[in-house]
Parts: structure tokens; sequence; C-alpha cells
């Protein structure tokens, strides 16, 4: 995010409560269950360039029911939170290589080709 409005992340966090169980949950991040399927949600607001990192792991591979359930809920929130500033949102999914092997500077693929391929 360019800049992260206020609220948002605890707006996230009631609308994922309706999908998934809560495992545990702090002032911005969330540990969820769904199913086989467990997600990690952290928000790191004070910073000049927000992030929201998300993590999903489950049995299957990959997570799909998970993954696909929170992006359509963000992209809902982000939507109505930055409807005056499309701009200030970017979507990114870290390499899954790149993460096994620590990568410093792992590669970073657009959301919109990650999801063409669920």
């Amino acid at each position: 995010f360019a800049f992260c409005p206020s609220g948002f992340f605890s707006r996230l966090m009631i609308r994922l409560m309706y999908i998934a169980k809560p495992l545990t949950f702090w002032q911005n991040g969330i540990v969820l269950e769904v199913g086989d399927e467990k997600a990690l949600l952290e928000m790191t607001p004070l910073t000049s360039h927000p992030r929201l990192k998300i993590e999903v792991r489950g049995d299957k591979r990959p997570p799909t029911h998970l993954v696909r359930s929170l992006t359509q809920i963000i992209d809902s929130l982000v939507e109505n939170s930055f409807s005056q500033h499309p701009d200030a949102v970017q979507r990114f999914c870290v390499c899954s290589h790149c993460l096994m092997k620590q990568a410093i500077t792992p590669f970073l693929f657009p959301i919109s080709l990650v999801l063409k391929n669920f």
C-alpha cells in the first residue's frame, strides 16, 4: 500500500472471522483455520510503505480454497477502502522457490498471474 486507512486491518479481521476460525489474533495480525488450511496475516501499518503479509499452508498443495477466499475478501475491502486511490495498492505473491532458498530479494509474481493458475 502507498498508505493504509485507519481501521483497515481491524475491518479485515472482522470479515475473516465470518469464514474462518481464529486461532489467535493481536493488533496487527491473525492466525486462521479453515479445515486443514491455516493462514497467517500480518499488517505493518507504521512503515513508509505499509504491507499486508499473508502466509497460507495446508495438507493439500496448494491450499487453493483459503487462498481464493482471502483474496476475495481482501479485494472487496481494498476496493471499498481505496476507491479514491486505485493505484495505491499493488498485489504480489512471493516465489515459492525463493522462499525455500530463503532468498534475500525473492522474486514477486503479480497476484493476477497467480490467480489465473488456481
